[in-house]
């Protein structure tokens, strides 16, 4: 669960702090949130026809961004190790890019499987 200030707080951060915010979080928390439609995973494109997916951190963000466009979807969330066991190989083949935080008002940072996983690497390597 997260606090209303921390929300206000990181939904008005750039999208490289927000970057930032959800390895950390998804680390410490071992949790992913994301979106899904009739138990799909809602997916977004960007202006050069890649595939990305959203993450978030808490489901609180999720919910915000899928409250208008995605109001017919469900948040949902899976633990880290699975996510990263059995849907980042899948990311991989298919090629996807994951977007942390992305908000309804802009993007997320956009990146490729590979980096999202030195980051989380780098991450767990703190503890």
């Amino acid at each position: 669960m997260i606090n209303e200030k921390e929300i206000n707080s990181m939904i008005n951060q750039d999208a490289n702090t927000r970057l930032e915010y959800t390895i950390k979080r998804i680390v410490d928390l071992g949790v992913v949130w994301f979106i899904e439609r009739d138990k799909k995973l809602v997916l977004l494109n960007d202006e050069f026809s890649n595939i990305i997916v959203p993450i978030w951190p808490f489901k609180e963000f999720a919910d915000l961004f899928a409250e208008v466009e995605y109001a017919d979807c469900k948040v949902n969330s899976v633990s880290m190790d699975d996510f990263l066991k059995f849907d980042i190989p899948i990311f991989q083949r298919e090629n996807f890019k994951i977007s942390l935080f992305p908000l309804n008002t802009g993007k997320g940072s956009v990146i490729e499987i590979d980096l999202f996983l030195n980051l989380v690497n780098e991450e767990m390597d703190k503890y």
